[in-house]
């Protein structure tokens, strides 16, 4: 099995990946016995903070384009109605967006095998603390870094069930060529991956503090947000559990009801370098301020550059070098967009930077070209500067806006229709957008139909969550009109690759099939 040799991985390895400041201090271990290294709780902080670096970083045991640091948020990113790429059939990332990518390609290959090694770490840290749990360490302290790792387990194969379907389920470690599991795992029923997931969280939730000393760990809040994020998914397609809809609206009006979290009164101010100390942001995976710990989202969701811009720079931009065009807004997003609504401009400026640094507005023949490649995803930045590739950004994961979302979207099913805490839930989002406004309450929503109002909440999360979470092309797939929105934006190109009953998932990686016996052709996943 392809992913049990890359994820035949000892905590030494976890460590030494480890890229959090604070816990590096402490000494890495070689090859050294668990029964050693899980006796002591300060180890075992360390080899939890291996499993969010299997997360942040990229180029690990060869899996060059990460996770959240770049794969996966391409992967989330491109192929909707809101992101393009160009149009080179053999570019890695202009693959997701014309449907050119097969069992071979890089991105959800390495995705795939770098949420197997994250997931062997944090099944190495589960099995080996849980017979710790009452000989006389802080069983506290035990659970709640259990509660870590759980978290990040439900995490990646919340991630992996989403994007592939049914996957091999895998709970116990690898860290031999003898353990049973290296032969392989089967696919596992996409229920049984969701109610391990469901089962993570709720102990995760159980036994995490309110509040982490360290920022961008896991918290109590954190769990319960991906917990009713994952009932929202069980209950849509392809499983469609509709009970499911009361669990997701319970676990979500946990995280309202705990006071921890508001919405911070301008959009805006949600974005930036750093999040510490942000009362929107419930989870994000974190990078350093250090060059060669950063991630891709500044740089390549950055204000787009006009040719010769150098994007080498954070301050005024100088010199000549080719534009970066990985991707860009689709013209109909900017387009569709209520102008009065203050997330457009931010996130889809009808601007570019010039070679000083200055934010020069598109002109009217710029603006008006489907095919011109001009609107930028401006979101993530820092004040005019077009920060280049690689940034210290940190990628949000979830924030409270998401979480109201959720709330506002599960309590309407929940209950056959759109009840009065429904609507407040998402005219609390809709008010911010619209609080430069005389009279924000203008913009609420009310006297809709069940479906009309969920359709109302995915494009409330399309405008609110652009380049977050993978959350439009998730909430397309779920709602089977991936298809629908595609054909009214997509160019020809896209157009006539795509096939919605093979691309609302991506292919098992061909190095899975060729090793595991008990993955083969005949398991791959519909048209691949």
């Amino acid at each position: 099995m392809k992913n049990i040799k890359i994820i035949a991985i000892t905590i030494s390895l976890s460590l030494m990946f480890c890229n959090c400041e604070e816990l590096l201090e402490e000494e890495p271990f070689s090859v050294v016995a668990p029964s050693v290294i899980f006796g002591n709780p300060d180890n075992i902080e360390i080899a939890v903070a291996g499993i969010y670096n299997a997360m942040s970083q990229r180029g690990i045991d060869g899996n060059t384009f990460g996770n959240y640091a770049h794969g996966l948020i391409m992967m989330g990113m491109l192929g909707t109605d809101h992101v393009r790429s160009g149009n080179n059939l053999g570019n890695r990332f202009s693959q997701m967006d014309l449907f050119n990518y097969s069992a071979t390609s890089q991105l959800p290959t390495h995705v795939w095998n770098l949420h197997y090694i994250g997931i062997n770490r944090a099944n190495t840290v589960i099995v080996n603390t849980e017979p710790l749990l009452g000989t006389g360490l802080d069983d506290d302290r035990l659970n709640s870094l259990l509660g870590e790792a759980k978290f990040m387990r439900a995490l990646m194969y919340l991630n992996l069930v989403r994007f592939y379907g049914d996957v091999p389920l895998k709970l116990t470690e690898t860290n031999s060529l003898t353990a049973e599991d290296v032969i392989g795992i089967a696919r596992t029923p996409s229920e049984q991956v969701y109610q391990q997931i469901a089962d993570d969280l709720i102990f995760a939730a159980e036994h995490l503090p309110r509040q982490q000393e360290l920022d961008g760990r896991v918290t109590s809040g954190a769990a319960y947000g991906l917990l009713a994020k994952t009932y929202v998914y069980w209950a849509t397609a392809p499983l469609n559990d509709t009970s499911k809809w009361q669990l997701a609206a319970d676990a979500a009006r946990q995280v309202i009801d705990s006071g921890q979290y508001r919405l911070l009164d301008n959009f805006p101010d949600i974005f930036g370098w750093q999040n510490e100390g942000n009362d929107e942001i419930i989870f994000t995976v974190k990078y350093g301020s250090v060059e060669g710990q950063w991630g891709v989202l500044g740089g390549a969701g950055g204000f787009l550059g006009f040719s010769g811009a150098n994007f080498n720079s954070t301050g005024p931009v100088t010199g000549q070098a080719t534009q970066v065009r990985q991707y860009a807004a689709e013209q109909y997003l900017w387009e569709s967009w209520d102008p009065l609504d203050q997330r457009r401009d931010w996130t889809v400026p009808a601007a570019r930077i010039n070679n000083a640094g200055d934010i020069v507005p598109l002109t009217a023949d710029q603006s008006s070209d489907p095919n011109s490649f001009n609107f930028g995803l401006a979101k993530f930045r820092r004040d005019a500067s077009w920060i280049r590739f690689q940034s210290p950004i940190d990628v949000p994961i979830l924030r409270y806006a998401d979480v109201l979302l959720l709330f506002a979207e599960a309590t309407a099913n929940a209950s056959g229709g759109a009840t009065a805490e429904s609507y407040d839930a998402i005219n609390q989002v809709r008010r911010r957008a619209y609080n430069q406004q005389p009279d924000p309450t203008a913009f609420d929503i009310s006297g809709l139909g069940l479906s009309e109002f969920n359709e109302a909440v995915i494009e409330e999360r399309g405008r609110e969550l652009v380049l977050e979470c993978q959350s439009r092309w998730h909430d397309l797939v779920r709602y089977g009109i991936l298809g629908e929105r595609l054909e009214a934006v997509k160019r020809s190109q896209s157009l006539d690759n795509f096939d919605e009953s093979k691309h609302i998932l991506f292919p098992i990686p061909l190095t899975e099939l060729d090793v595991n016996p008990l993955i083969n052709e005949a398991d791959q996943n519909p048209g691949y």
